[in-house]
């Protein structure tokens, strides 16, 4: 089960690190039972699916873009770069402060009309960001819904690789967007 790293025990977690003094309270809370991931701007029922809809949004110069390539940029500078390489965990470790950011994000109508094709799967990047040792082994971004889509006017394609049940493709399907 992953945890939540919290900015606040950053400094001390990387003490720790150093001389491998691991607690499990070191990693914050554990996560899913005592931390929901929210879309905090309402526009997508399941945060995973925001995820998503981001991810296919990075290299189009999208309204949050640049603001969240600086803001990660200042937390890789702060924490020397350790913080995002973690990878000797058992457990993987979600970054709080970008969960936080991200969750916040609201998109433009501008944004919307970018997306034409998302990918559901577990190798997006924007997973690594948010958690950099996520092995994909457990149901840390596995989308219950789709809801929100329909903002999403110029999506012709879905490409489905894992992450959610096969049953939620329906809605697009549905909608007349091709689903490979």
């Amino acid at each position: 089960m992953p945890y939540i790293l919290k900015e606040e025990n950053i400094e001390e977690f990387l003490r720790k690190s150093e001389m491998d003094e691991f607690e499990e309270e070191d990693f914050g809370e554990f996560y899913p039972d005592n931390y929901k991931m929210v879309d905090k701007s309402g526009m997508f029922e399941d945060f995973r699916f925001k995820l998503v809809v981001l991810e296919s949004l990075l290299g189009k110069n999208a309204s949050f873009v640049d603001e969240f390539k600086e803001f990660t940029k200042k937390l890789e500078e702060k924490y020397d770069d350790y913080v995002f390489e973690i990878g000797n965990f058992i457990n993987p470790v979600i970054v709080e402060p970008i969960l936080k950011f991200l969750e916040n994000v609201e998109l433009t109508e501008e944004d919307l009309e970018k997306v034409d094709e998302i990918c559901i799967g577990g190798g997006l990047e924007i997973y690594g960001i948010l958690c950099p040792n996520w092995d994909g082994e457990d149901e840390l971004f596995e989308i219950k819904s789709v809801k929100g889509f329909e903002k999403l006017k110029n999506l012709k394609k879905v490409i489905f690789i894992s992450c959610c049940d096969e049953e939620l493709l329906d809605e697009f399907r549905e909608s007349g967007i091709e689903v490979e």
